[in-house]
């Protein structure tokens, strides 16, 4: 009987190791993601800080046209080459957030994969426990929704 309740417990122990490996791996599979993310976004927020510095700029020097301006044609130019730079800024912000959230999907993307992937080998239990828990295989998710 002891020896029932010895092989017992270091089934427990082993499978409690491999719970906390699984868990481990997802942890550090999150944190992945998270600086991937993380690092995307600054990237995209660095590229928009640089464009409102030379909007800034561009104010200041059209400003400054404007103040030394002798008529009306003068100032309308320089008001139309301002706006014409707001623009192009515009422009390049948004196709800047486009760009940069198809890359962040895409790497997330690629990250949920491989993870999906590590979770179904790492399973401690067997696919076959794992369905009686009620975790579903990614099929079975993907026809669920």
């Amino acid at each position: 009987m002891t020896d029932f309740k010895e092989s017992e417990t270091s089934q427990r122990a082993a499978c409690g190791d491999a719970i906390a490996s699984a868990m481990l791996r997802e942890a550090a599979i999150w944190a992945d993601t998270q600086r991937e993310l993380l690092s995307g976004a600054e990237a995209i927020w660095s590229e928009w800080l640089k464009r409102r510095c030379e909007a800034v700029e561009a104010t200041s020097r059209s400003m400054q046209r404007i103040w030394e301006c002798r008529n009306l044609a003068e100032v309308a130019q320089a008001q139309q080459d301002w706006l014409s730079g707001a623009v192009d800024r515009a422009a390049a912000d948004l196709r800047s957030v486009a760009s940069g959230t198809v890359i962040l999907t895409r790497k997330v993307g690629e990250i949920g994969r491989s993870a999906e992937v590590l979770s179904r080998s790492d399973w401690p239990f067997g696919n076959a426990d794992r369905n009686q828990t009620g975790m579903r295989e990614p099929a079975e998710r993907a026809a669920a929704e």
